[in-house]
C-alpha cells in the first residue's frame, strides 16, 4: 500500500461515521487504515465467482464502495458482474486516487434497484 490508500482513509474518516461499515475491493489495508468494518462477509473483489452475492450488496448496499478499476483485467468475470453495473447505475463517484482507485458513495438510504 501507498500514498494513495492513506489518502483513501483520511477521506473515509473524513466523511463515515466511526462505526459505518464499507466496501472495499481495492486494497484490503484500507480497511485496516481507515479502522473500519467491511459492510459484508464478502471482503474480497471475488463474489462475481458467487452469484447469490449480487443481492447480499443490492439488498443492504453499502454507502461508501471503494473500487479498482483495474481489477477486471486480473480478475476474469468481475466485469461482468451484475454487481458493477448496479454500481455504476446508483453510486455516484466521489474521489478518483491514483489512475484505477475510485471512491463511490450511495445518496440513497434506501435499497437499490
Amino acid at each position: 500500500y501507498g500514498e494513495n490508500e492513506y489518502k483513501i482513509a483520511k477521506w473515509i474518516k473524513a466523511n463515515t461515521q466511526e462505526k459505518e461499515r464499507i466496501v472495499n475491493w481495492g486494497s484490503e489495508m484500507i480497511y485496516f487504515l481507515a479502522d473500519r468494518l467491511p459492510k459484508h462477509k464478502y471482503i474480497g473483489a471475488f463474489p462475481p465467482l458467487l452469484e447469490p452475492t449480487y443481492d447480499v450488496f443490492t439488498k443492504n448496499p453499502a454507502r461508501i464502495v471503494i473500487y479498482d478499476t483495474s481489477l477486471p483485467q486480473y480478475q476474469i468475470g468481475l466485469g461482468k458482474w451484475p454487481f458493477i453495473e448496479f454500481l455504476k447505475k446508483n453510486y455516484k463517484e466521489v474521489g478518483k486516487y491514483g489512475d484505477t482507485l475510485i471512491i463511490y458513495e450511495n445518496f440513497s438510504n434506501k435499497t437499490l434497484k
